[in-house]
């Protein structure tokens, strides 16, 4: 079964459309989880682009603020747009975001192209 999902997998990759819903609902994903878990925020302020990173990056980012949500090693502000930049919570965001993909990419084929769902 598993060999038989890699292969349906890496023969739907090939096909353009699948690539894009994927790859869209996967970034979409990505984006809502970081806003929900508020490590990106969207505000009216027009600020001036910086930087900041914290002392110890290494023991800051291992250190957790909640069940699978852990410290922002730093900030990163845009006009508009702020972000907290927590390696752990994106990685776990990325993961997520992957399944969400595959799964929208999956449910796009079977709606619409039937054909390729039968066996």
């Amino acid at each position: 079964m598993a060999m038989w999902s890699s292969k349906s997998l890496s023969v739907l990759w090939r096909q353009r459309w699948f690539r894009r819903v994927c790859l869209a609902a996967a970034g979409l994903y990505f984006l809502v989880y970081q806003v929900a878990i508020q490590d990106l925020a969207f505000h009216d302020r027009l600020a001036d682009a910086r930087f900041l990173l914290v002392d110890e990056p290494l023991r800051v980012m291992l250190q957790q603020r909640g069940p699978f949500q852990f410290e922002p090693v730093a900030l990163v502000e845009l006009p508009f747009i702020t972000w907290t930049l927590a390696p752990l919570n994106m990685l776990v965001g990325l993961i997520l975001a992957i399944l969400v993909g595959l799964n929208a990419g999956y449910a796009w084929a079977a709606v619409s192209r039937p054909r390729i769902c039968r066996a």
